[in-house]
């Protein structure tokens, strides 16, 4: 077993694996995304995916090309969402409500937050 030089005890192979698989996920949608290589539907439709659905949405949204962190949050918030939700666990009407609002192709204009 491994041991996390943050936690003393031993941690799962098992839990390790898990992790890598995740961190691999969200690397490839954020690459996918900030590349143009994949659309906000295009992720969200995958977001039942196992590891996908695991990645936070706001790391997903700040990759988008644009993105300002601060107006990002700032439309979650008006949305209602919490950005550290993971994708799995949007309901279709906040999928629906974050396309509108981030400019997916089901959706609005992207950016319309007026600072």
């Amino acid at each position: 077993d491994e041991v996390d030089a943050h936690h003393p005890t031993p941690r799962a192979p098992g839990a390790l694996r898990w992790a890598a698989e995740v961190r691999g996920a969200r690397d490839s949608v954020c690459e996918q995304l900030s590349g143009g290589t994949a659309s906000l539907d295009e992720v969200m439709d995958s977001r039942s995916e196992p590891r996908v659905g695991e990645v936070y949405l706001l790391v997903v949204l700040e990759s988008l090309p644009e993105a300002s962190k601060v107006a990002t949050r700032r439309m979650l918030a008006d949305l209602g969402v919490s950005g550290r939700t993971r994708l799995a666990d949007l309901r279709d009407e906040e999928v629906a409500s974050i396309l509108a609002a981030f400019g997916g192709t089901r959706g609005g204009d992207r950016w319309t937050v007026v600072e």
